[in-house]
């Protein structure tokens, strides 16, 4: 009997060392001539809804996500994007303690990705916009903004 060996790459792309994957060929979509392409994107689609969010979503935006997960530091937040972000519990009013999973909340999109493939979110940031959006938008429309006066500053 003959032992045959391959390499580790050789194993993945034939779903080796992938559990639930064995026997799966995968391509390296790189090797692949354009017309190749287009046969496998037209076989395999992406749903449109997907790149359309996609599309619209930029960096620096503020945009309702869906809380997926709490835990004891952190809230795990869907945007609808390729990946999910958290956010910290500090981030959020009395450390998330009535935040609930499948509420929803307005994020500012800090960066795509991070150094761990996750979207870079923050409430916090969310929160200072939308107050000066609304301040401005009052300034522009001669609007009266009510507030509580917290504390004095001697000279300013």
């Amino acid at each position: 009997m003959t032992e045959t060996t391959t390499s580790a790459a050789e194993d993945l792309t034939k779903g080796g060392g992938v559990p639930g994957f064995e026997g799966f060929d995968f391509i390296e979509v790189d090797d692949l001539s354009e017309e190749e392409e287009e046969v496998y994107a037209h076989e395999h689609p992406i749903e449109p809804e997907y790149w359309e969010k996609l599309a619209k979503v930029k960096e620096g935006d503020i945009v309702s996500g869906t809380v997926v997960e709490i835990d004891k530091d952190s809230v795990l937040i869907d945007i609808g994007f390729k990946s999910e972000g958290y956010v910290g519990l500090d981030e959020f009013s009395d450390r998330g303690k009535n935040l609930a999973v499948g509420e929803e909340v307005e994020v500012y999109v800090e960066s795509f990705e991070d150094e761990e493939g996750r979207v870079v979110l923050s409430k916090d940031m969310a929160n200072k916009i939308r107050i000066w959006t609304n301040i401005a938008d009052a300034y522009e429309n001669d609007t009266v903004i009510k507030g509580t006066v917290v504390a004095k500053i001697k000279g300013g």
